[in-house]
């Protein structure tokens, strides 16, 4: 019979580790998402102003930017969940082809925006934003 306790409190603890470190790995790895929002944004302001959505519009829209630069923008967007930036998304991006953006970023953003389930990495976005 002692054994038997031995042996239920060894998975106990088991799956409480593992439950605790998927828990610390997926807010780690939120918390890294958010952060790389922020510096994408961050960047974005040095150039342009207004609200973080409209800064990010500009460099999407902006002749002088590079794809890469209008991909992390698109992405940006996409993390930060704002409807604002849907309108802007489907009339330029939805069903289109464009050499100097990422498509598939464009549809992932248009998809992560328009969903109307909890959004937990547009949560912490605002969470890290006011500070």
């Amino acid at each position: 019979m002692g054994e038997i306790k031995i042996n239920k409190k060894f998975i106990l603890s088991g799956i409480l580790i593992v439950i605790l470190l998927m828990l610390f790995s997926f807010l780690g790895l939120s918390l890294h998402i958010e952060l790389q929002v922020k510096k994408v944004c961050e960047n974005a302001m040095r150039m342009y102003s207004g609200d973080k959505v409209e800064i990010l519009i500009n460099v999407i829209q902006s002749d002088s930017e590079c794809t890469k630069q209008k991909s992390h923008a698109i992405w940006a967007l996409g993390q930060l969940g704002e409807k604002s930036a849907l309108k802007f998304l489907m009339e330029n991006y939805d069903n289109k082809s464009e050499k100097n953006i990422c498509i598939y970023e464009a549809h992932f953003a248009i998809k992560k925006i328009s969903e109307e389930r909890f959004n937990f990495p547009a949560f912490m976005w605002r969470w890290i934003w006011t500070r």
